[in-house]
């Protein structure tokens, strides 16, 4: 009876223990936040009530973390999108390519792109059409060897620069906003990657994505989809901040779509794309992150003038770097802050000291 009732003694136990996490763990960045449980019964209201009554024990208790719940299997928007159960804090998905729903196209087996996109895309759109919108998260997301059965495909570990990984990162560019936790991570830990270290495994794929959006102040809301179509080689995502009378910053990745971990040594970025919607008449200062088919980054910058429409057309040709071909480069247009090189240093005068709380672990 692990759901039980409101009221009832196995509920009582569940809030004492909720309690009990608030008070050990409340403090600790270490937790993101805290699951109900994992691949529960997504038809079960009383599942349902109770993943509300965590989230509302940890607003009462821990303002730090969050509250939620997975699924063993679907999207039901209509919970995650309920004024029912409004403490809630962010929606989850699990669906693996074998597991999942949206395997009607094959190619989703070799583009780790179109897996993520896919499912950003479906998800977003499922929990808008409630008329209610919150953060989404993959909790569990695993490229198969087949749309059947769910072991993750072993021909991913001849992909030794991770371009199945980088691929699949920068897709959450995507407007859709699906934050993923990729499952199995033996070829993450393992493979040499883009540094030819297998010591630190794929795990340097990452951090240019962390450092590209580290200014980017898309927590300022007002964002919107480039709507980019995808032309010939050249898939486009990524997104546009909108005031009403043209949008001043804009981020996407280009991607050519022949550069995949089954192809890692194809593609080749070429022509233009035009990005509208932006600031009329405006000169933008245009940042672009290059990857060659290795992974290598190289990073250049210039200014762009948009015409009286609002039009700004991007150049995509560019030249080999390191001997390799660029395959996909990451833009940044208009002014963003200074990312932070260390953390900010203690401003108080040397006679000042500050007084902890008392039983504030951190200080």
């Amino acid at each position: 009876n692990f759901n039980s009732e409101r009221g009832f003694k196995v509920r009582r136990l569940h809030e004492y223990y909720w309690r009990y996490l608030a008070a050990r763990w409340g403090y600790s960045r270490g937790v993101n936040s805290w699951e109900l449980l994992n691949e529960g019964d997504p038809g079960n209201p009383f599942h349902r009530d109770q993943t509300n009554h965590l989230a509302e024990y940890v607003n009462a208790y821990d303002h730090n973390h969050m509250g939620t719940t997975s699924f063993w299997y679907s999207f039901p928007a209509s919970f995650w999108g309920s004024t029912t159960y409004p403490a809630i804090h962010y929606a989850d998905v699990h669906a693996y390519i074998s597991s999942g729903w949206l395997d009607s196209d094959p190619t989703i087996l070799d583009d780790s792109a179109l897996y993520h996109i896919l499912y950003s895309q479906d998800t977003r759109q499922s929990l808008l059409a409630t008329g209610q919108n919150k953060p989404i998260v993959r909790g569990e997301a695993g490229i198969d060897a087949s749309l059947t059965q769910q072991s993750e495909n072993p021909a991913l570990a001849n992909d030794t620069n991770g371009v199945w990984l980088h691929n699949y990162i920068w897709a959450m560019l995507h407007p859709g906003g699906l934050y993923e936790l990729y499952w199995w991570s033996d070829n993450v830990r393992n493979r040499p990657g883009p540094d030819g270290n297998t010591a630190n495994g794929l795990f340097e794929i990452f951090a240019p994505y962390n450092d590209f959006m580290a200014n980017v102040p898309i927590n300022a809301g007002g964002y919107v989809d480039i709507a980019v179509a995808q032309s010939g080689n050249n898939r486009v995502v990524g997104q546009k901040n909108n005031n009403g009378n043209g949008s001043t910053l804009a981020h996407l990745w280009i991607q050519d779509t022949r550069h995949a971990w089954k192809t890692p040594t194809s593609g080749n970025l070429s022509g233009t794309i035009t990005v509208n919607g932006m600031k009329p008449n405006t000169t933008f200062a245009v940042e672009w992150w290059d990857f060659n088919t290795k992974g290598e980054l190289r990073k250049r910058n210039e200014n762009l003038t948009s015409n009286s429409s609002g039009s700004l057309t991007l150049n995509i040709s560019a030249s080999t770097y390191n001997g390799s071909a660029i395959v996909d480069t990451a833009v940044k247009i208009g002014t963003y802050g200074t990312i932070p090189t260390q953390p900010p240093t203690n401003t108080l005068p040397p006679s000042v000291t500050p007084t902890p709380a008392p039983g504030d672990a951190d200080g």
